[in-house]
């Protein structure tokens, strides 16, 4: 790979030159961006929504859709600007304003941590990036159509292929006319809104083509690494939204993803920045200030809940149990990998409440008699310098899950597997697993504290809080 420092010298500056769009044959409105990075490297990425009239357009408005695009783009700009890291990114397309900016930066300085730190790049020096806004292209936030009540009863979900979403689908659809948000779908993504029986017409798809041309720059030694994808997931689907008249955009983000993974350049660097409620706020003060007045609200509806809670909810509903998948290594194929950190997780919050002999026909192996995965645990039970840069929970919910999963063995009679009787004797001797968060050192009292806490620090309307509250409740016995 090549040297940051270097790349950085020879191309000094990355641009957002414009964006366009058009509607595809009456059917399908597809924007495109254009972005260059100097001297001679340009980027003509796209996205498709499908289905879209000419009459949404009309009732939107194009000043409206020209917002949304224009800070899409925006949003999209940080997977073709890590290749070079240029020390200066020059905005063409529209104009921002100085807030604007702000929320731009910190996007890039905590959205991009984890691919700091992993090419070792040091963006805690002065100037290290400069956002300058060239264009005098105003995009207008004015409302064409208030949103009436029927608009309001109207909840887009977007579905990954994960637990959390299955469990959104499943608490919210009894209750508002939902509708289904997915980006090139995973077929792991397909088969959980068949399973949720969400009606056709209320499942929009959308197509997002990366240009090639950064590929073959990986290959050829340019930067590479994470980039807040939810981040621009979540300006697609309140474009989105909006386009279908949906009045709420609610999103499965859970309370785990604000626990970062590790400290550099005196900063925690978190891989779920773009999920956590702290970038929640953010983007909600954008949208206010920034898109069309007419955008939905945009929330996370997992928000007041760990992932362990959320795995309770989860195993009430059996049809998701075969076809949910959380891996992303495996997710083109739609297996799970079984050695990585998102599988083995996954497995030990879903341990206590399914057991080996589910769990085993769903994830093709029993994960707990893989002592090739200590390394794994380790990392997720905090003994190691770092959380595994994945979409996995906190380290004290990760103990808990543990502990009930030892639980659940000795409760049932069963022959402790090889991984989890090695975790079970570090959680007996190893001191720093066993002093919990204020002083708690009962393993037991430890679990119960998580799997019946409620995160306050939310944005859910009153009528998701109590839908929510109802399903901790219902299965708050469940063990």
């Amino acid at each position: 790979m090549a040297d940051a420092n270097q790349l950085r010298a020879t191309h000094t500056t990355f641009t957002y030159h414009g964006y366009s769009w058009e509607l595809l044959d009456g059917r399908d409105l597809k924007i495109t961006f254009q972005y260059h990075i100097s001297p001679d490297i340009t980027f003509d990425p796209s996205v498709t929504i499908h289905n879209v009239s000419q009459e949404m357009i009309d009732r939107l408005g194009k000043d409206a859709v020209d917002t949304y695009a224009f800070n899409l783009g925006m949003s999209e700009l940080y997977s073709y600007w890590k290749a070079t890291a240029s020390p200066k990114i020059i905005v063409a397309a529209g104009n921002l304003s100085p807030e604007a900016i702000k929320f731009w930066q910190k996007l890039l300085f905590k959205g991009m941590g984890e691919f700091f730190y992993l090419n070792n790049i040091d963006f805690s020096v002065e100037n290290f990036v400069t956002f300058t806004a060239e264009s005098k292209k105003e995009h207008s936030t004015s409302q064409i159509q208030s949103p009436d009540l029927e608009i309001k009863r109207k909840v887009l979900v977007p579905v990954g292929g994960g637990k959390d979403s299955s469990v959104t689908l499943e608490l919210l659809k009894n209750h508002f006319e939902v509708g289904t948000f997915t980006v090139s779908a995973p077929k792991a993504a397909q088969n959980i809104i068949q399973v949720s029986r969400i009606p056709q017409e209320r499942q929009i798809a959308i197509t997002r083509v990366l240009d090639p041309k950064i590929f073959e720059l990986n290959e050829s030694g340019y930067l590479n690494g994470h980039v807040p994808i939810s981040a621009y997931l979540a300006f697609l689907s309140l474009l989105t939204a909006d386009l279908f008249g949906y009045g709420y955009v609610a999103i499965s983000n859970e309370r785990s993803s604000n626990e970062g993974n590790v400290w550099y350049c005196d900063q925690e660097v978190n891989h779920q920045y773009s999920k956590s409620y702290e970038f929640e706020r953010d983007l909600q003060e954008y949208v206010t200030h920034f898109l069309p007045n007419s955008a939905p609200l945009y929330f996370s509806f997992m928000r007041p809940l760990y992932e362990l809670q959320i795995a309770r909810i989860f195993a009430q509903f059996p049809d998701h149990h075969p076809v949910f998948r959380s891996c992303n290594r495996g997710q083109k194929r739609n297996i799970w990998c079984g050695n990585c950190s998102k599988c083995l997780f996954a497995w030990t919050i879903l341990f206590p409440f399914l057991g080996p002999e589910k769990l085993t026909a769903y994830f093709g192996s029993n994960l707990f008699e893989n002592e090739h995965l200590w390394p794994i645990a380790q990392e997720l039970l905090g003994l190691s310098s770092a959380k595994p840069f994945d979409c996995v929970g906190t380290h004290e919910e990760t103990i808990a899950a543990f502990h009930l999963s030892v639980n659940h063995c000795t409760k049932h009679s069963l022959k402790m597997p090889v991984l989890l009787e090695k975790v079970s004797h570090e959680l007996e001797t190893n001191v720093k697993l066993k002093t919990g968060p204020d002083g708690m050192t009962d393993y037991k009292e430890r679990a119960q504290v998580i799997l019946s806490d409620w995160n306050s620090e939310n944005s859910l309307p009153e009528a998701f809080a109590t839908i929510l509250k109802q399903a901790v409740t219902t299965y708050a016995s469940t063990v």
